[in-house]
């Protein structure tokens, strides 16, 4: 799984995960909700610490996070 996937997908399968929790568990709810979301965080921090500023851009068609299916 690649870095844009994981901060794309990691709020979602933390909003799916919540969708199954019962609803009287508050705690647990709150508890997956912010794992979620600081692992999309902690992902959005290695993509920007790993950017090379010096890489070729949008001219050249080199996009540096492009992922292959």
């Amino acid at each position: 799984m690649g870095i844009l996937s994981l901060i794309t997908f990691a709020p979602l399968l933390g909003a799916l995960i919540i969708l199954m929790l019962p609803k009287d568990k508050p705690n647990q709810i709150r508890c997956v909700a912010v794992g979620a979301a600081a692992l999309a965080f902690i992902g959005s921090l290695w993509a920007a610490a790993s950017f090379s500023p010096g890489m070729p851009g949008l001219s050249d068609l080199n996009l540096q996070f492009v992922e292959k299916l």
